[in-house]
């Protein structure tokens, strides 16, 4: 029995000398899939074609985005985290996922069941109202009423926009401390190693500093962001929490 036993284990570890082990330059061997919880068109199908272009070009391999919107977006985040930790289906997300867990019974955890990859893009909204109304600043509208018809009034962001330097922030506006960004990070399913999360970090880097991202960007509203996994975590830590005390203090439910 002890003859068989060291025998087995002898072939067990032969064999898995022999197999290849994954690195980041194996990497990848076959198309990765972009994930985007929105119909295409909008700003972020925008951001992860972009991207998915730039990184297929990088990486010899094609990306492919596949649109799977619904339920606030919690369909297509939910196929994402689920997915195979295999380094080729990745999620863009946008500040929903943070805002989601305080509206839905979601059935996964947005914490916990994902791998941060990088922060991709951000930019702001902005604080539009009719062109007839007598408003000029946000503390004005706050003073008067809600709007029809649109003009814009100031950018929810804590600084100003490329796209429209004239355009004041909200705090600029009146009301100190306001921030409310949007912006698209890229995450994987939990458990993605660690090689391929280091080499889509790096090689995304990359991208986001060319001046054609620049400038792409800039043109929809959005400027390039950047950063490690470890600080996209803490964003999405951070805005889930201050997005579960807006909805509470609102008093928000979904029917």
């Amino acid at each position: 029995m002890f003859r068989r036993n060291l025998i087995t284990t002898i072939a067990a570890a032969a064999l898995a000398a022999a197999v290849p082990v994954l690195t980041a330059a194996d990497y990848p061997s076959k198309p990765i899939r972009f994930i985007v919880a929105t119909a295409p068109g909008g700003g972020t199908d925008f951001v992860a074609r972009l991207m998915g272009h730039k990184l297929a070009e990088a990486l010899g391999q094609q990306v492919i985005v596949d649109n799977r919107p619904g339920a606030g977006s919690t369909l297509g985040y939910e196929l994402g985290v689920r997915a195979a930790p295999d380094g080729y289906t990745f999620t863009m997300i946008t500040p929903s996922y943070a805002i989601n867990p305080s509206l839905y019974s979601l059935r996964f955890d947005p914490l916990n069941d994902f791998t941060p990859v990088i922060p991709v893009a951000r930019g702001p909204y902005v604080v539009v109202v009719h062109p007839s109304l007598p408003v000029k600043t946000v503390q004005e509208l706050i003073e008067l009423a809600k709007a029809g018809r649109l003009r814009a009034l100031a950018v929810t962001t804590p600084e100003r926009i490329a796209a429209e330097p004239d355009l004041p922030t909200v705090a600029e506006s009146g009301v100190p401390g306001y921030e409310v960004t949007n912006w698209h990070g890229l995450i994987g399913p939990k458990g993605v190693p660690q090689a391929i999360v280091e080499r889509l970090n790096s090689e995304m880097t990359k991208i986001i500093k060319l001046r054609e991202m620049e400038d792409r960007l800039q043109a929809d509203g959005m400027s390039p962001a950047g950063g490690t996994p470890e600080q996209l975590y803490e964003q999405i830590r951070k805005e889930i929490e201050q997005w579960r005390q807006v909805v509470a203090r609102a008093g928000i439910r979904i029917n």
